[in-house]
């Protein structure tokens, strides 16, 4: 399994649209979960997970906002590229895309025109890490990382403004024709996209960049990028887990722990406590359950999370005796009291 790597044709990350953060996350989302050389054109995944990444996991919102992210992407205008072979292609993003509430889950359908330019690719394509992304808070700093991303190895990139303007949105050419613009003035532009993607890329992503203004008379008519590697940022962004896998694990300790105990515990508390703890320490606790059945345990739940979060011994033949167990300190009140302060927190 991966760790969710996103992989472009160079020519879709090039390409003239203007989608909204959250549609692109879960667009790039979806494109994470696509294997080398396959065919699949519908992606299923958690909303849970897509929760964590982009760092919404409290918001009470985020299930209404997929059913309208849903709805947005079905109904967004269709892109174009133009082909190497001097074809002119008008492409929607999905065939489909369904909110699924009783299972908690989106599933994204691509349509048959985009596959080419996301499956079994052997060149001119750009791929990183999804963790760089979705915490970024700009569409504009997502289309900045992929345009510079593109070019990491070669260190620099000269972009025409226009184009520039073209790439990350502010300027869109509508199907009939008629061109749309933002931020017309070069300083607004600059305030608004150039500037803010260049702080965002440096506390959040695995590249960060310089630029010079290159100017014609008075105006300025290209960017130069210098392209850097961001020491800082690179080993966390690297290191991160597939959620995908990470969801695998968890829903398998959800169901030994089960098992186990006898007692259903939910999918978010063992994720929080993986996120907290370490996957290797809470699945330790549940492979060791039985060893804990010398002692009568009502609030399984309670003792469970108290015993994960404080540490406490594995009970052995040496220490499993009553007065050296450390249960005796809580009364189930107590333990109900810490479960419900460790879920509501």
């Amino acid at each position: 399994m991966s760790k969710e790597l996103v992989v472009k044709d160079n020519s879709l990350i090039e390409a003239n649209y203007n989608l909204t953060k959250m549609q692109q996350k879960l667009l790039i989302k979806a494109i994470s979960l696509i294997e080398p050389e396959s065919k699949q054109q519908i992606y299923k995944f958690s909303i849970s997970d897509f929760a964590s990444q982009v760092d919404l996991k409290k918001s009470k919102t985020i299930y209404s906002q997929m059913h309208a992210i849903c709805d947005q992407l079905t109904n967004a205008k269709s892109f174009k590229i133009e082909r190497e072979n001097g074809n002119v292609a008008f492409i929607n993003w999905v065939a489909s895309a369904e909110y699924i509430p009783k299972e908690a889950v989106v599933e994204i359908e691509f349509s048959q025109k985009l596959m080419p330019f996301l499956f079994d690719l052997k060149k001119k394509f750009t791929k990183y890490y999804i963790a760089n992304v979705m915490s970024l808070n700009s569409s504009y700093s997502m289309r900045m990382f992929e345009i510079l991303k593109q070019y990491e190895g070669m260190g620099k990139r000269i972009i025409d403004l226009e184009d520039l303007r073209r790439m990350v949105g502010t300027t869109v050419e509508n199907q009939d024709g008629t061109i749309t613009r933002d931020y017309e003035m070069y300083g607004h532009f600059k305030s608004r996209v150039i500037l803010p993607a260049q702080k965002e890329l440096k506390a959040k992503t695995d590249i960060y960049f310089e630029f010079k203004e290159i100017r014609k008379g008075h105006s300025v008519c290209q960017i130069e990028f210098t392209i850097l590697p961001n020491t800082k940022n690179i080993r966390k962004i690297h290191s991160l887990p597939s959620y995908d896998q990470l969801t695998i694990d968890i829903v398998a300790m959800q169901q030994e722990f089960e098992k186990k105990t006898g007692v259903a515990i939910k999918y978010d508390v063992l994720e929080k406590l993986v996120q907290e703890k370490g996957i290797d320490k809470v699945k330790k606790y549940i492979d060791n359950w039985h060893k804990f059945k010398h002692q009568t345990i009502n609030n399984v739940l309670g003792f469970f999370i108290v015993a994960v979060t404080n540490d406490f011994d594995i009970p052995t033949k040496q220490n499993a005796s009553y007065s050296n167990f450390e249960q005796r300190h809580y009364t189930e009140e107590e333990l109900q009291h810490l479960y419900n302060n460790f879920v509501e927190k």
